[in-house]
C-alpha cells in the first residue's frame, strides 16, 4: 500500500459491502470491529457477498470502470495510503487516509484527511483535514494519512488524528452550522501560526478536541493510531469517568515525555490551546480511569508507555 496509485480499490471494497439487493437489511459498522460490544468482526447482515472485483480502469484516467466490477456499488477515489478500518453509519461511510488526491484546493502536501461518502450513492459529503506535527516523522511519519478508525454513536464522531488528540465531529460536517465548543475550524485545518482556510458545508464540525500532548504528558512515536473507545461521557468531552486506550501491541508507541525525550517533541510541534475542549484530569480522575477499561481491542496501534 506504499504506492502512488489512488487507492480505488479500497473504496471499491466499501462497494462491496453496500453492494446489497433491496431485500437484504443493511447493518451499520460503527466502529473498529464492528456492532457488537466485543468487537468480534461479527456482522448479523444476511445474504452478502462473499467476493468482489474492484474492476480495471478506465484508458487514461483514474476512474474505474463499473461495468468491469462484481458486487460493487461505487468507487470513490481515496489518497495513495489508507490504512483505518471503514465506519459505516447515519447513511455515510467514513474512511481515512492521506491527501494525495485533494478534494480541496486550499489544501495541498501532505495530510492526514477523513473523507465522508453518502452511504448509497457514493457521493464526497465532507472532510476532516489534520495539518501534520512541525515536529515532523519522528511523531508524524509522512504520507501515513489518518490511521485512526473512527466511532460513531448518533450524531457524534469520535476519532484520534495523527496529531496525538482525541476529536469528536458532527457526521454532518459543517453543513448544519457550526455546533460545540469548538469555533475555529478555518485555524485548525491549516495549523497554528498559518493565514486561516475558508470552510463551508464541505469541512469537517469539530464539537471537541483533547490534545493528548498537552494534557497527558505523552507523544507519539512516528504515528497515531488506535480504535477510538467511546466513554460514557463523550458527548460532553469530559474525562472524568473515559476509559483508558486501549493498548495495542504491534504499532509505533505513544511515550511519555521525560527530561531525555522533551527534546524530541519540541513544544512548537503542539498546537491549539485546549481551552474550547475538554477539561484537563484531575488526580482524582485519573484513579478513576485506572480502574476503568475499555472495551476493545485491536491490532496494530500504539501502547501507551510510562516513566
Amino acid at each position: 500500500m506504499k504506492t502512488k496509485t489512488p487507492v480505488t480499490w479500497a473504496a471499491a471494497l466499501l462497494g462491496c459491502h453496500l453492494a446489497l439487493t433491496s431485500t437484504i437489511r443493511a447493518e451499520d459498522w460503527p466502529q473498529w470491529g464492528g456492532n457488537d460490544p466485543g468487537r468480534n468482526m461479527m456482522s448479523r447482515a444476511k445474504g452478502i457477498p462473499d467476493s468482489f472485483e474492484p474492476g480495471k480502469m478506465k484508458a487514461g484516467t483514474e476512474e474505474v470502470d463499473l461495468a468491469t466490477t462484481k458486487n460493487v456499488k461505487w468507487v470513490a477515489k481515496l489518497g495513495s495510503q489508507s490504512y483505518g478500518n471503514p465506519t459505516v453509519a447515519a447513511g455515510k461511510v467514513f474512511v481515512g487516509t492521506n491527501n494525495d488526491s485533494p478534494r480541496d484546493p486550499q489544501h495541498k502536501g501532505d495530510r492526514s484527511v477523513l473523507m465522508t461518502f453518502d452511504e448509497k450513492t457514493g457521493n464526497f459529503l465532507w472532510q476532516f483535514v489534520v495539518p501534520k506535527l512541525a515536529s515532523g516523522k519522528v511523531n508524524d511519519w509522512e504520507s501515513l494519512g489518518l490511521l485512526s478508525s473512527p466511532t460513531v454513536i448518533g450524531d457524534r464522531l469520535y476519532l484520534t488524528t495523527s496529531r496525538c488528540e482525541i476529536v469528536c465531529l458532527d457526521v454532518n460536517g459543517l453543513a448544519n452550522g457550526n455546533d460545540g465548543t469548538f469555533k475555529d475550524e478555518a485555524q485548525y485545518v491549516v495549523g497554528p501560526g498559518k493565514p486561516k482556510a475558508t470552510v463551508g458545508p464541505k469541512d469537517a464540525d469539530i464539537i471537541w478536541r483533547y490534545d493528548m500532548m498537552d494534557e497527558l504528558g505523552v507523544f507519539p512515536h512516528n504515528a497515531s493510531n488506535w480504535s477510538t473507545p467511546a466513554p460514557p461521557t463523550a458527548r460532553t468531552g469530559r474525562t472524568s469517568t473515559s476509559p483508558r486506550p486501549t493498548r495495542r501491541a504491534s504499532s509505533p508507541s505513544i511515550r511519555r515525555r521525560g527530561p531525555s525525550s522533551a527534546k524530541t517533541t519540541p513544544k512548537s510541534a503542539r498546537a491549539f490551546s485546549t481551552a474550547s475542549g475538554p477539561p484537563p484530569r484531575s488526580q482524582s480522575s485519573t484513579a478513576k480511569n485506572r480502574s476503568s477499561s475499555a472495551a476493545a481491542t485491536a491490532s496494530a496501534t500504539p501502547s501507551i508507555r510510562r516513566r
